[in-house]
C-alpha cells in the first residue's frame, strides 16, 4: 500500500473502535507520519483489510506539530480528527477477509511420453497451467477426461477461459489446427505440422512445430537480455526465470527452460514445451504442484451456506458447512440480487461479502412459516435480522420476493416523503424489483405515476400496469425530463424514487416540484461520495438517502416494518414479484 512502517510510522499506541492514542516526539513526528497515523483509526478497526482511496479535504487548525494532540477520534461517518486536524470524507476500499480451508500441494513429475495409463485430470491441468493460463474449450466436449481437465483449469485462481486464444485449446477434434498447444482425444493426427508431446490414455497433447531445429542456449539473465530469437535457458532455476519472463512479456516471446544434464544435448526440446526437466534416469518431463485435499478440511453436510472464497472468480463459489442449531429459520426459498453477483465478481470493495438477503422458510422453534431479511440467505438456514409471518395464500417463492422491495417503497414514499392521494411520483427503473413494487403500491394509493425503463421494456409496463406511453420515459437518457415536465405543465412531480447515477441523477432532480422529495435508493453516487448541484434543492426540496439495512438491524424498528407489511397485505397492495 506504499506505507513505510519504520519507527516514525509506528505511532498508534492504543486503539478502540472510535478512539486512538498516539505515541511520538519531535524525533519521530512529521506531518506525513502524523496524518498517516490518524488514518489508522479507520484502517485498523475495519473487519476486512481496508485501505484509503481518497479524501474530500484535510482541515488544519494548527500550523505546528508541537501543538498537535496525540489522539484521534471518529467524529462522524467518514470524518476522523482531533483539535488540530480533521480528515473529512475518508473513502475506503476493502480487500475481503474470506476464510479459506488450508491447501497442501505435492510436487509431481510428469513425463512427456506415450503411455496407455490415464493421468489424473488435475495433474494434466497442472501441466497445462505451466504452459498457458489462458485456454479455450471447443464445445461440446464428449471426452469425460477433457471435460474434467477443463473444470480443474477453471478452478485455478490464475486460469482464464478465453474464447479467442490460440495458446491452449481443448477439443475432441484434432482439426483445431490453429492452436499452439492442442489437447485432444482424437486419434487422428492434426493436418498441420504438430509434434506429439505426450499421450496419457485417451488424452493427447500436441505442440505446433514453429521452432527452429537448433536454438541458442543461454545460462544467465545477462545473456538472455541480448537474445532476439527463441532460445533455451539452461541451468538450475531456469524454470522460474522463464516463467517470470513469459509473464512479463505476456507470452510474446518463445523461451524454453531446461534443467538437467546436457552431455547428450537438450533432450526433448524439439517438443517445444516451455518447461523442461531431465532426470538422472533420462526421463524428460516437467515438475508440477498438484493440490491435495486436507483430511478433515472439507466435511460433507446437508446444511451449508454459499460463499465466494475468491471475489472475481465465480468458480470459487463454494458451499460451507453450517450447524442448523445456530440458526432460527430453515430456508425454503431465497432470492439472488444484482449485488450478490457484483460481490461474487469482486466489483464491490465492501467489508460484507455475504450472499443473499431475502428468504422465506420455517421458524424452527414455532413451526410457523415466515419470510424476511437475513445475511447469507443463500443457505439452508439463517438467522433473520427481520422476519414476518407468511400469509397462507403465498408460496415460499412468492414470499421471498417481498420484504426488501416493499419495505423500501413504504419507507421512502410514506415515511420519508409522506405521500398522499393524487400526488405525483416518478419511479425510475420501473421494471426492476423496487420499481414494480412502487408502481403496484402507487396505483392502489391513487398516485399519479410516471416511470422509466429501457425501450424494449416499455410494453411490459403497459401490459402489466396499464400505463400509457405519455407516462413512460427512457431510463438510459435525459429524455425522461421532457416526458415528465410536458405532462405536468412544467411543474414536475411531488416525489422522485431514484436509482440512476451521475448526470441522470442530476436530471432527475430537475423533475422534482417545489416542496417535493427526492428519495435516493441507489448506492453508486453515495459510495463514491459524489457531489450534487445543491441549487437544484432551492425550491424547498428534501433529499433523502434510503438505506434500509442498518434500520432492519435495529430490533426497535420491528413494529414499524410489521405495521407497513400488515397494512400492505390488508389493502391488497403487496403483489409478489414475478418468479
Amino acid at each position: 500500500l506504499g506505507y513505510e512502517y519504520e519507527k516514525r510510522y509506528q505511532l498508534v499506541k492504543q486503539l478502540s473502535d472510535n478512539y486512538a492514542v498516539l505515541a511520538g516526539d519531535e524525533a519521530t513526528l512529521n506531518w506525513v507520519s502524523y496524518l498517516d497515523s490518524l488514518l489508522h483509526l479507520e484502517l485498523m478497526t475495519s473487519k476486512a483489510f481496508a485501505y484509503p482511496v481518497g479524501l474530500d479535504r484535510v482541515v488544519l487548525m494548527g500550523t505546528s506539530l508541537s501543538d498537535a494532540p496525540l489522539w484521534a477520534e471518529r467524529r462522524a461517518p467518514f470524518v476522523i480528527g482531533n483539535s488540530c486536524v480533521l480528515l473529512e470524507g475518508v473513502r475506503m476500499e476493502y480487500v475481503p477477509n474470506v476464510s479459506q480451508p488450508p491447501q497442501l500441494h505435492r510436487e509431481v513429475f510428469v513425463e512427456y511420453n506415450e503411455s496407455e495409463e490415464e493421468l489424473k485430470p488435475e495433474v494434466i491441468a497442472a501441466v497445462l497451467g505451466r504452459e498457458s493460463r489462458n485456454f479455450r474449450v471447443v464445445e461440446p466436449l464428449v471426452c469425460p477426461s477433457l471435460e474434467s481437465i477443463a473444470n480443474f483449469m477453471l478452478t485455478d485462481q490464475l486460469g482464464r477461459q478465453d474464447s479467442q486464444t490460440q495458446a491452449l485449446v481443448l477439443s475432441d477434434s484434432s482439426r483445431e489446427d490453429t492452436a499452439d498447444l492442442l489437447v485432444t482425444s482424437d486419434t487422428e493426427l492434426p493436418s498441420r505440422p504438430y509434434v506429439l508431446v505426450a499421450s496419457w490414455g485417451a488424452v493427447r497433447l500436441y505442440r505446433r512445430s514453429l521452432l527452429k531445429s537448433c536454438m541458442a542456449i543461454v545460462t544467465s539473465w545477462k545473456d538472455a537480455a541480448r537474445m532476439e530469437e527463441p532460445f533455451v535457458w539452461q541451468g538450475i532455476g531456469s524454470s522460474g526465470a522463464v516463467a517470470s519472463l513469459h509473464a512479463e512479456m505476456m507470452d510474446r516471446t518463445r523461451v524454453l527452460s531446461y534443467e538437467g544434464d546436457t552431455l547428450n544435448g537438450c533432450v526433448g526440446v524439439e517438443k517445444a514445451m516451455k518447461q523442461n526437466h531431465l532426470l538422472n534416469d533420462g526421463r524428460h518431463g516437467v515438475w508440477v504442484d498438484v493440490a491435495q485435499t486436507v483430511e478433515g478440511a472439507e466435511k460433507e453436510s446437508a446444511y451449508a451456506m454459499l460463499e465466494v472464497t475468491r471475489p472475481g472468480n465465480l468458480s470459487s463459489l463454494d458451499w460451507t458447512a453450517i450447524d442448523p442449531i445456530d440458526h432460527e429459520v430453515e430456508i425454503k426459498a431465497a432470492t439472488l440480487n444484482f449485488r450478490d453477483v457484483m460481490r461474487a465478481m469482486g466489483r464491490l470493495k465492501e467489508e460484507d461479502l455475504s450472499l443473499g438477503l431475502e428468504f422465506s422458510g420455517v421458524n424452527m422453534a414455532s413451526g410457523r412459516r415466515v419470510f424476511g431479511v437475513a445475511k447469507h440467505s443463500l443457505s439452508t438456514h439463517c438467522t433473520p435480522m427481520y422476519s414476518f409471518p407468511t400469509p397462507e395464500h403465498l408460496t415460499d417463492e412468492e414470499a421471498s420476493t417481498i420484504p426488501v422491495v416493499y419495505l423500501t417503497v413504504y419507507f421512502a414514499l410514506f415515511n420519508k416523503a409522506d405521500m398522499k392521494k393524487d400526488q405525483s411520483i416518478l419511479i425510475h427503473a420501473g421494471t426492476g424489483g423496487v420499481g414494480m413494487a412502487a408502481i403496484a403500491v402507487a396505483k392502489k394509493r391513487g398516485l399519479k405515476i410516471f416511470a422509466t425503463c429501457s425501450t424494449p421494456k416499455r410494453e411490459f409496463l403497459k401490459k402489466t400496469f396499464a400505463l400509457e406511453d405519455w407516462q413512460i420515459g427512457d431510463s438510459r437518457s435525459e429524455a425522461f425530463v421532457d416526458t415528465v415536465l410536458k405532462a405536468t405543465g412544467g411543474r414536475g412531480v411531488d416525489v422522485v424514487l431514484n436509482q440512476l447515477a451521475g448526470t441522470l441523477q442530476t436530471a432527475s432532480l430537475r423533475c422534482v416540484a417545489a416542496n417535493g422529495h427526492f428519495c435516493e435508493i441507489g448506492k453508486y453516487d453515495i459510495m463514491q461520495n459524489n457531489s450534487i448541484r445543491q441549487g437544484l434543492l432551492a425550491k424547498n426540496i428534501s433529499f433523502h438517502c434510503i438505506d434500509l439495512l442498518p434500520l432492519l438491524c435495529d430490533p426497535s424498528n420491528k413494529p414499524v416494518w410489521d405495521s407497513m407489511l400488515s397494512q400492505g397485505f390488508k389493502r391488497g397492495e403487496i403483489v409478489p414479484l414475478p418468479v
